[in-house]
């Protein structure tokens, strides 16, 4: 439906997902991937342990989320991020530049079409 363009975001001020773009879930979308492969793991085992420590099992949730938030950032900024721009300079550095490759000068002689000039069989 053509009306529905600014209910998702995507068309002017007025759309009902303009709130997603607050800096909170930008930094959130930044450390997402990080977040996802850490949540399960991490989570389970802080909530196992502060639940065996007597601890109430929706304080042990928050404090799951906030471990694993916490991580994920760390992982985000001290690993994921660094690690890509190595990676990038690496194969940046090993790109031919213009200019560097192999010359490749074509010469046609009179008479001889391009291709090689070799007659029919």
């Amino acid at each position: 439906m053509v009306g529905d363009r600014n209910r998702y975001g995507g068309g002017g001020a007025g759309g009902y997902l303009t709130w997603l773009g607050a800096p909170v879930f930008v930094w959130l979308g930044g450390i997402s991937y990080t977040l996802h492969l850490l949540h399960e793991n991490i989570g389970w085992t802080v909530i196992g342990r502060l639940e065996g420590a007597g601890i109430p099992a929706n304080l042990a949730i928050l404090a799951a989320i906030a471990t694993s938030v916490g991580l994920a950032a760390l992982v985000t900024y001290l690993v994921e991020r660094p690690a890509m721009r190595w990676i990038r300079g690496f194969y940046r550095s090993r790109a031919p530049r213009p200019g560097t490759g192999p010359r490749v000068i074509l010469r046609l002689e009179p008479g001889i079409p391009p291709g090689g000039g070799a007659s029919g069989p």
